[in-house]
């Protein structure tokens, strides 16, 4: 079958404006089909159907007018062929609503499913179809084909992978507490376009995805060399400015330790970090804002803007806290939305990656024979980011983001059909129900049933009816973890809320899991003991009344007193704090490393021996963790200040353990 028939002649090859004119000139002038189409220049058999239009305007009104008839009712539409033997009527513009919704909402039906909703729409319909669509359950192949070009906004695309929770997180609630927060800061502290900075990171591999090359026609596998299977990574930071300028990049190299060799022939002024992963960490992320503060000259007096995505690596206490010395307000986009509304994302960063594919590819053709490394990236991302990191690049991202200039209705109804799936009431949203709301939804949904059935006859069967569109299905879960959102960091109440969250995860931390004790001993053991035992040898009762004497001087002094108001703790002052968990009240020693106006203290803990009893009444041996732990506490969790300590022995094993001459007994010390 000819799908693409091009005419060779232009024989009645006539517009539908002489066809409508002779038309009605048949049925409201009574003019005979000979007369009509010698006077258009028509031919007779192509007005011979006008005989059934005839028939049907009989019925119509005689004083109808000539303009209020419509010829589609006539059923005299020229050449077309299809209509004689046509399935669908105006039910295929329903079908074309259909999937353009369909891909709207990120489920996409291919070519075969479409082929199979036609069949089965048809089917409801009670429509006469041929014979192979009800022995395939499914539309021929010609038939789709032909419905593809009868409606062009149709196409058979590839789409592009999106994950679920980008595509359901960006809806209209979402990005609204974004533009209230940005519109509350831009209203507060009046930032300039200068002011407002977008940062985010990107990964750089030392293999990259080749560019297209010209190779034989036909050829299916086509071969380019690359450096190895997979990559190395190094990550890119990149800072750009709603004027269209950029600060220099962050470069974050997976090693240990970081060398200044590593940016050879980077861009001017790039700052380079090192992690074992390659990563961004809370530990860098301070480093990174000052590299910012540098740049910008940001204090509180002339404060920046930074949009930042809501990765843990850049919430931390310690960011937070330099930020908001250094006058620099940090705004976070909701969680899996940067692709629709960070400027990096999209304007820059895809021009970037496609610009360094050209560089990697150049310089192996360069190099024959040598692999790239990821100390050759600096150099080669340089050329990258000199072409991408363009003004017409930076300010169109800002714009189409409506960041600046400040846009609200950036973003239209069809940009939200992605979350449609989940865009709905929450079941377990609303738990306060009284008795008499649901006895009126009853009724409702009573009156609802009733309404349905008298309307099903009125509204036509539409494709949703056949195949619904998918929608979430919420199930009731306890403790819901607390979802994530636009925010303010550097706000107060913002700040003490992750200051308590890190907190509590230092306290569950320092807990940890309680190991389990022998309660019964072997054999040789419970020997081993008898016989000690017997060995002691029993000292004259001058010694054991000296030793008494002894003892009870040293149980005064062992007496652990609590934390007075007027004790004053200073720096290398050992403490004993407490720690609250689910009713549960722990004890940790600490020595005390610096003091913020005698209220707060940074604290180092330390940790008790094994083999120790908590209630134990001896003197307790404690030790400095591999890992260091510190953590900052206020005066009113520190329960009593300890005297100063005895080191166990000389040896190097014994130098490192901390004995203190006090009763802890009534605390449980871990």
């Amino acid at each position: 079958m000819v799908h693409s028939y091009q005419r060779k002649t232009d024989r009645s090859n006539l517009s539908e404006d002489i066809i409508e004119k002779a038309v009605k000139d048949v049925i409201l002038n009574n003019k005979s089909i000979r007369e009509a189409a010698k006077h258009y220049n028509l031919t007779k058999s192509m007005l011979h159907k006008v005989n059934i239009a005839k028939s049907q305007c009989k019925e119509l009104n005689s004083e109808r007018n000539a303009e209020e008839i419509d010829v589609k009712t006539t059923k005299v539409i020229g050449r077309n062929k299809y209509r004689c033997h046509q399935v669908f009527a105006d039910e295929e513009q329903l079908l074309s609503e259909y999937f353009l919704m369909s891909s709207k909402i990120h489920y996409g039906l291919t070519f075969l499913q479409a082929r199979a909703l036609a069949f089965q729409y048809a089917e409801k319909l009670g429509k006469a179809m041929p014979s192979s669509w009800n022995v395939n359950e499914c539309a021929g192949i010609d038939w789709m084909q032909s419905f593809m070009k009868r409606h062009p906004r149709l196409s058979l695309r590839k789409p592009e992978n999106t994950s679920l929770l980008r595509a359901i997180s960006f809806n209209k609630k979402n990005v609204g507490e974004f533009f209230d927060n940005l519109y509350a800061v831009m209203e507060k502290y009046k930032f300039k376009p200068e002011r407002i900075l977008n940062f985010d990171e990107t990964g750089i591999t030392t293999v990259f995805q080749s560019p297209k090359v010209i190779a034989q026609t036909g050829k299916k596998q086509v071969g380019q060399a690359v450096s190895g299977e997979r990559g190395e990574l190094v990550s890119f930071c990149g800072i750009i400015s709603a004027t269209g300028n950029s600060i220099p990049p962050v470069f974050i190299f997976p090693r240990v330790k970081y060398k200044d060799y590593f940016l050879c022939d980077a861009p001017t002024g790039s700052l380079g970090l090192a992690t074992k992963s390659g990563w961004m960490t809370k530990e860098l992320f301070p480093t990174v804002l000052q590299h910012i503060k540098e740049h910008t000259r940001s204090d509180i007096d002339n404060p920046i803007l930074l949009l930042i995505d809501n990765h843990k690596s850049h919430i931390s206490i310690e960011a937070i806290t330099y930020a908001k010395d250094n006058g620099i307000v940090l705004l976070s986009f909701p969680p899996h939305c940067s692709h629709r509304l960070q400027p990096l994302d999209v304007a820059v960063y895809g021009a970037f990656k496609g610009a360094c594919k050209v560089s990697f590819n150049d310089w192996l053709l360069n190099h024959p024979g040598k692999t790239v490394s990821i100390y050759n990236i600096p150099s080669l991302a340089a050329k990258a980011y000199y072409k991408s990191f363009a003004p017409t690049n930076i300010l169109s991202g800002f714009k189409k983001t409506g960041i600046f200039p400040l846009n609200r209705l950036a973003f239209g109804e069809d940009d939200f059909f992605c979350s449609y799936i989940t865009d709905h009431e929450y079941p377990g949203c609303n738990t306060t129900e009284t008795e008499d709301c649901t006895v009126i939804n009853e009724d409702l949904q009573e009156n609802e049933l009733q309404d349905e059935d008298h309307t099903e006859s009125l509204q036509p069967t539409t494709p949703e009816s056949v195949r619904p569109y998918p929608k979430v299905v919420f199930k009731k879960k306890k403790n819901l973890r607390k979802k994530a959102k636009s925010t303010v960091y550097t706000s107060m109440p913002e700040k003490r809320r992750i200051e308590d969250m890190e907190k509590n995860k230092l306290i569950e931390a320092k807990k940890g899991k309680r190991k389990k004790r022998k309660i019964l001993c072997s054999k040789k053991e419970s020997e081993i003991l008898t016989k000690k035992d017997v060995c002691i040898s029993s000292d004259s009762e001058s010694d054991i009344s000296k030793q008494e004497d002894r003892a009870s001087e040293l149980e005064e002094t062992r007496i652990l007193k609590p934390i007075a108001d007027t004790d004053l703790i200073g720096i290398n002052d050992f403490v004993l704090v407490k720690f609250l968990k689910k009713n549960i009240v722990s004890h940790y020693v600490g020595r005390v490393e610096a003091v913020y106006g005698s209220i707060d203290f940074d604290v180092q803990f330390l940790r008790k021996k094994d083999g120790q009893s908590s209630t134990s009444k001896d003197s307790e041996s404690f030790f400095y963790p591999d890992v260091k732990d510190t953590s900052q506490i206020s005066r009113n969790e520190i329960v009593a200040k300890l005297p100063l300590p005895d080191i166990a022995g000389t040896t190097l094993r014994t130098a490192s353990q901390i004995t203190f001459n006090v009763d802890m007994s009534n605390y449980i010390v871990k």
